[in-house]
């Protein structure tokens, strides 16, 4: 149970890292771009990480870019798909909502294969590491709440300002 928390948190973070840095910069501002990944090469210098944890981490810094850049990639081919239909007929919609549904899947097989690589990075931290790894993501996940917040406050999706 010690441990459910650190890697509870630690999947969410992985998953926020792949998730954050493929989607596109908002123009609200809300979010710097490539900030987690800043963060994470600072708490690799930290972490002071041996030859085989230092392996680890190059694979999972790998299936984030892998994960990343397939999501992109499918952010444009829907785009793509979604403008050459302005009228969308009753198969149309359903086209689309195949294409959608394949496309979510590919991404959460990809974000799930990044996580288990980041899970298996933590795994490898002794105590120490592990303990900065957590001060770390809890930092994070207490900084995108308080953008989420803020967001939410000056009309971002179900935000006080936004007009029932």
């Amino acid at each position: 149970m010690k441990q459910l928390l650190p890697r509870l948190a630690l999947s969410l973070f992985a998953a926020m890292f792949v998730a954050v840095d493929a989607a596109p910069a908002p123009e609200s501002g809300l979010r710097d771009e490539g900030a987690v990944a800043r963060g994470l090469q600072a708490i690799k210098a930290e972490l002071k990480l041996s030859p085989h944890q230092e392996s680890l981490w190059q694979v999972a810094e790998a299936a984030s870019a892998t994960a990343r850049e397939a999501m992109l990639r499918d952010h444009a081919r829907l785009s793509a798909l979604l403008d050459g239909a302005p009228a969308v007929a009753p198969r149309g919609a359903t086209n689309i909502d195949a294409v959608l549904e394949a496309t979510r899947e590919e991404g959460r097989r990809a974000s799930e294969v990044a996580r288990d690589r980041w899970l298996l990075v933590y795994d490898s931290l002794d105590l120490h590491q592990q303990q900065i790894a957590s001060a770390h993501i809890r930092g994070v996940l207490g900084r995108l709440n308080n953008e989420y917040v803020r967001f939410r406050m000056h009309g971002g999706p179900g935000g006080v300002d936004q007009v029932a």
